[in-house]
């Protein structure tokens, strides 16, 4: 998860490698940040049909 604001790319969670087939949790707080900003979700899917990135329930 990237996070810009003000023209500056700031990682603020990752996840990589094998995550099983169950669902896993992510959270993260984006406390201080008083201008407007963009939140930017970047995946890169696996080349067989074992490499699959989903997203669910953003809030």
């Amino acid at each position: 998860l990237i996070v810009d604001s003000s023209k500056v790319e700031t990682t603020v969670w990752s996840r990589e490698g094998s995550q099983g087939n169950i669902w896993r949790l992510g959270k993260v707080k984006l406390n201080g940040i008083t201008s407007l900003y963009s939140i930017i979700l970047q995946g890169v899917a696996g080349v067989s049909f074992q490499g699959d990135i989903a997203l669910d329930n953003l809030q």
